[in-house]
């Protein structure tokens, strides 16, 4: 661990939370039992459809709430998100977030658990909270919204070409597993899922959500092995082993944010 992350006070005595909205619930939910949080900032859940642009968002975001909170620390709620983390860093403060390929593995409770069950099941589609509240995982809702956006910009022919290929690229999936962290109408959530997933025709399971990983970001217990560090000065880039990413030092011509 660089010297400089070392230093940091666990919990830190300032710690603002940037969350994408798939948990949105949850990490505002669970913020609430640490007073070292000082602010929960949501950033919307589409921006993982565009990597670069959530690289860019996030960059903006985290230079406003250093400008404006003065933290010791930003926490990441995210994981690499298709790689739109990488290059993200900060000016003033140290960067903390999740070893996490993805946000399913802030539900699963550890990357060995994530990556375990995509050995287990690489044919599963996930279900949370998040994504069943925005109705983006598939759903009879999804697949309505798009005939709507479509059918503005496209003639029939062309909509119904473009939904036949969105269903195209879920055949992949056998199964569609749902987990939650227990928060708010998870019950009603879990319904949903089921629902969706008897829907797209595949075997619905459920499995047992663990809060671990979220909490423990949250509340300041970052050992190594579960969370990266990043101090100013450097940025995060992915790292081809267990440890999903790295912090390395800003090129100098990088420039700034």
């Amino acid at each position: 661990m660089d010297a400089a992350a070392s230093l940091l006070p666990r919990p830190p005595q300032r710690l603002v939370v940037l969350a994408c909205e798939v948990l949105k619930l949850e990490a505002e939910t669970f913020a609430k039992d640490y007073p070292h949080i000082v602010a929960v900032e949501i950033l919307e859940m589409n921006l993982h459809e565009k990597p670069a642009l959530l690289k860019d968002t996030l960059g903006k975001k985290i230079s406003e709430v250093e400008a404006r909170h003065r933290p010791d620390a930003v926490a990441l709620v995210y994981g690499l998100c298709g790689k739109g983390l990488v290059g993200v860093r900060a000016q003033t403060c140290p960067l903390v977030v999740a070893r996490a390929h993805d946000c399913v593995t802030l539900f699963l409770g550890s990357k060995e658990r994530y990556l375990q069950m995509q050995k287990e099941q690489p044919e599963t589609y996930w279900y949370t909270p998040g994504w069943n509240r925005t109705e983006r995982a598939p759903s009879p809702e999804k697949f309505a919204r798009l005939r709507r956006e479509f059918t503005q910009k496209f003639d029939e022919e062309e909509v119904e070409y473009l939904l036949e290929e969105e269903m195209r690229a879920l055949q992949t999936y056998k199964a569609g597993a749902y987990v939650d962290l227990d928060v708010g109408d998870s019950k009603e959530y879990e319904a949903y899922a089921k629902k969706c997933v008897e829907w797209m025709g595949w075997k619905f399971e459920r499995q047992t959500g663990d809060r671990g990983l979220l909490t423990d970001l949250l509340a300041g217990r970052w050992d190594d092995e579960r969370f990266l560090i990043v101090p100013p000065g450097c940025e995060i880039q992915h790292s081809a082993d267990a440890g999903v990413m790295k912090a390395v030092p800003v090129s100098p011509s990088a420039g700034s944010l």
